[in-house]
């Protein structure tokens, strides 16, 4: 019986250099054609992360806008809105109307591992308005940029660059203009649409 298997075995071929390397090479023409899918389905999950984390901001700003009335900003005030893993550096110094932007980074950091940035500023006495955007994948240049905008009672938002036809202009602009555009002093309180080259509410 032991010299029947044994004869079995011998008689077995394996497989030849030839053969083997015939097999890593289509192994890896595959791995070349699937490997960009891969990165993009990376890319859109990594999206719908950055996506999760500006709700949670929209909520936040919106809730103290309408609560503040667009008075008195604080990165303190807006704390209060934010979950703890998001929040900003503390200060209670207001915002000063017709200011620069006060830039901070959040806590929380984006998909890519960069951390967001938050921006508030107050354009004039009736409005106000908090920006957040994320670096992307490159984690340089503004790759995703959301804004709340609080103007004569009215609190709106919107988001640009997720890939909406609406996004116009914006995926070339810097943060500045992309924030004019957005936010600008003649922005309509209602800011979603191709008016403000804006890419609409988060879906």
């Amino acid at each position: 019986m032991l010299n029947k298997f044994k004869q079995l075995f011998k008689n077995q071929k394996g497989f030849t250099l030839v053969e083997i390397l015939v097999v890593i090479v289509i192994i890896g023409i595959l791995f070349v054609l699937l490997l960009p899918r891969l990165d993009f389905a990376n890319d859109k999950a990594r999206q719908s992360g950055v996506k999760k984390d500006f709700r949670e901001f929209q909520t936040a700003a919106e809730g103290y806008l309408k609560e503040s009335a667009g008075q008195n900003l604080t990165q303190d005030g807006l704390n209060q809105y934010l979950d703890k893993g998001v929040q900003v550096p503390t200060s209670s110094t207001a915002i000063a109307t017709g200011a620069a932007a006060v830039s901070v980074a959040s806590s929380g950091k984006d998909p890519w591992g960069t951390q967001y940035k938050i921006e508030i500023q107050k354009p004039t006495a009736t409005t106000a308005q908090i920006i957040y955007y994320s670096y992307g994948k490159t984690g340089s240049g503004i790759d995703y940029i959301g804004a709340t905008y609080y103007k004569q009672g009215t609190v709106d938002s919107c988001v640009a660059r997720f890939g909406s036809t609406q996004d116009l202009a914006l995926s070339s602009l810097s943060i500045a203009a992309a924030r004019t555009g957005l936010t600008g002093a003649n922005a309509n309180p209602t800011i979603n649409g191709a008016a403000n080259n804006c890419g609409g509410v988060i879906s």
